[in-house]
């Protein structure tokens, strides 16, 4: 008679065995038992031990899960703002040590003005290559010094600026002209340059603008006088122009400015 196979018992399976009954040998009970693994099973690939382990005598316990690693992300982050944060230091730095601190007009001042420390402002700049300027250590210096040329406000200060009157340059003429309200712009200012044109003709359809644009004549403001005039209730308003245009200038009955493209490229 051939021997039964005996299998040996696997961890975490049911053992079957036979035992003996009531009935004698030839018949059996089969009976189970659950035997429990004696300890943790083997890693899986990570290192790291699956499933349900139980220590020895022990309840059962879950294995530790696999964590994200946003720990990592935000160190990264972090890294890259820091980064971000000292190149844009560090080129304000490099681009604020370069500035210099030099003079400026304050306000409009005419030829051969005395100049205050109120005339003068500091400003900080990068000077461009073959722009004259004075540096912010000659402010005290030049207090009491003439104005050469006349200077508009935020006019980067320089020695050809100072000295005796050099003002109107040869071949032009200042005229000064009382102007009534409407008569030229209210947001004029003191360098700009202007068309003059006499009202009653351009009212009439005739005279210098049936000249067409060459008859058009143009200056440069360089004063405006509030409180003038007749009454003191216009405003006079200096202009350099050419010599021999001064005369058709100050003839005018009722003259009239417009401000044209500093670049002076546009003529009514």
């Amino acid at each position: 008679m051939a021997r039964p196979a005996v299998f040996a018992p696997l961890p975490g399976y049911a053992r079957l065995r036979l035992m003996p009954g009531a009935a004698g040998r030839k018949q059996g009970t089969v009976t189970s038992s659950y035997v429990s693994p004696a300890g943790p099973q083997a890693p899986g690939p990570d290192g790291r031990a699956t499933g349900v382990t139980a220590a020895r005598g022990g309840p059962p316990r879950l294995a530790p899960r696999r964590r994200r690693r946003w720990s990592r992300l935000a160190a990264g982050v972090v890294t890259v703002l820091a980064c971000l944060f000292g190149f844009l230091a560090a080129a304000s730095a490099v681009l604020g040590g370069h500035a210099a601190q030099v003079l400026a007009v304050s306000r409009a001042v005419a030829a051969g003005t005395v100049l205050t420390a109120a005339d003068l402002t500091v400003v900080a700049m990068h000077p461009a290559a073959g722009v004259a300027t004075l540096p912010a250590s000659e402010q005290a210096q030049l207090a009491g010094r003439t104005t050469a040329v006349p200077l508009t406000a935020g006019t980067l200060l320089s020695a050809a600026d100072l000295g005796p009157p050099k003002y109107p340059p040869a071949g032009e003429a200042i005229v000064a002209l009382p102007l009534s309200a409407g008569s030229f712009p209210p947001q004029m200012q003191a360098g700009a340059r202007v068309a003059v044109m006499d009202g009653h003709a351009a009212s009439s359809g005739s005279g210098q603008q049936a000249a067409g644009p060459a008859g058009v004549m143009t200056g440069l403001v360089t004063a405006i006088t509030p409180g003038g005039g007749a009454g003191g209730t216009q405003t006079v308003v200096s202009l350099l122009v050419d010599t021999a245009a001064a005369p058709a200038v100050e003839q005018l009955a009722s003259p009239v400015l417009v401000v044209l493209d500093p670049s002076g490229t546009d003529v009514p």
